[in-house]
């Protein structure tokens, strides 16, 4: 459990905000603090995967091929469902 001390006029917000979604401010900050955090976690495995990039450990795949390969893949199944 944490206390937080906030600008009155976040409060405001705050409470707004809670009161608009049908939550209380504890979800509605439970929420944020989530998504921050997912946020931060997403900025770090970018740039880990940039770094695998640069220092030639890891490739880009080209999105046109990316597509082919689902394409055929796809095709596959539905030769599998129309066999059935």
């Amino acid at each position: 459990m944490y206390t937080l001390n906030i600008a009155n006029s976040i409060e405001q917000k705050l409470t707004l905000a809670a009161q608009y979604q049908g939550k209380t401010i504890d979800q509605v900050l439970n929420d944020l603090i989530m998504e921050y955090l997912n946020d931060l976690e997403d900025g770090c495995l970018g740039e880990a995967a940039l770094l695998r990039i640069e220092s030639g450990d890891s490739t880009l795949v080209d999105w046109q091929d990316v597509k082919k390969q689902l394409h055929k893949i796809h095709q596959v199944f539905l030769d599998i469902e129309n066999a059935v």
